[in-house]
């Protein structure tokens, strides 16, 4: 949830952390260095979307055109804010990239994500627990075959496996890691990370509607 007062607000992070050392001797001055807490200011966004519909088309209209309606704004108002987060997520994404090639086999695969765990954890102490990827990539990882031309990550789960995934679901677990697929990161995104580390702040407003009776209309609207 977005904290609710004003139009922008603060979220704290560690920018430098306390240390922690050997002491050198009994009554040696311990290791000492200052704690720091930084701001970061998010300023808050409005998205929505409004139709006017004329009372004829909500009087005549089967199955109820305002259902219809609302559902679509519904949709659309999460495919924006979702493209919002995943530009967010791409342009924002530190770190040397790792190089796997643009059609990489079992091996660069399992190379390259493990790689990149590692920089994930020195980097910020953490392993990561989170791959994001665009839908050319979860295809891409979902048909990867090892030598013998059997699926790196089955539908079935046998001991073998270094994960599973199937054509009917996004859900995936690739080497352990839980994978986010979006068709608005960008076509070849596939990003490894700590989830705690993106973090996204919404409020929806919901739907509103209002009857404009010189023209024998209504407008429908949802915003967040």
């Amino acid at each position: 949830p977005m904290p609710q007062a004003g139009k922008s607000f603060v979220r704290p992070w560690v920018s430098q952390h306390s240390v922690v050392g050997h002491q050198a001797a009994e009554l040696a001055e311990l290791s000492s260095q200052k704690l720091t807490i930084d701001p970061i200011t998010v300023s808050k966004q409005t998205y929505g979307g409004a139709l006017r519909i004329s009372f004829q088309d909500r009087d005549w209209s089967s199955p109820e055109i305002l259902n219809i309606v609302t559902a679509d704004l519904v949709r659309q108002y999460a495919e924006e804010i979702e493209a919002v987060a995943g530009i967010n997520l791409v342009t924002n994404a530190t770190g040397t990239p790792e190089v796997i090639g643009a059609t990489p086999d079992a091996e660069a695969l399992v190379k390259g994500i493990y790689n990149a765990a590692a920089k994930v954890n020195t980097a910020v102490g953490v392993l990561p627990d989170t791959i994001y990827v665009s839908p050319d990539k979860w295809a891409q990882m979902g048909s990867i075959v090892d030598a013998n031309k059997r699926p790196l990550f089955p539908t079935l789960a046998p001991s073998n496996a270094g994960g599973t995934a199937s054509a009917d679901s996004f859900a995936m677990n690739p080497l352990g890691l839980r994978l986010v697929v979006s068709n608005h990161l960008g076509a070849g995104s596939m990003i490894v990370g700590a989830s705690r580390y993106f973090e996204t702040y919404e409020n929806v407003g919901g739907g509103l509607s209002a009857v404009d009776p010189s023209v024998l209309g209504v407008t429908v609207a949802w915003y967040g």
